[in-house]
């Protein structure tokens, strides 16, 4: 037996070495912050509370900023960016 390998599968023969890279856990990461903000709003949007202008004003900014960075980059036309955003 080879005392080199010690897992207890060989990711890179499986072709799944990508899924353990560290731009990957920084995404999964990301992914779950925002998760957690969308619910978060969610349940202070829901409840009335005090911080519902400030809550519809942030997601306001990340809906505006996300469609102009799509046209910025050319990923999509304006046309298509205000037709998702309706």
């Amino acid at each position: 037996m080879n005392s080199a390998h010690t897992a207890p599968l060989d990711v890179v023969a499986l072709g799944l070495d990508w899924l353990f890279s560290p731009a990957v856990g920084a995404v999964l990461v990301l992914l779950a912050a925002m998760s957690a903000c969308f619910f978060l709003g969610i349940l202070l949007v829901s409840a009335g509370h005090r911080w519902h202008p400030f809550v519809m004003g942030v997601a306001g900014i990340v809906v505006f900023a996300t469609a102009a960075s799509r046209v910025y980059l050319g990923v999509h036309y304006p046309s298509d960016v205000a037709a998702s955003i309706v």
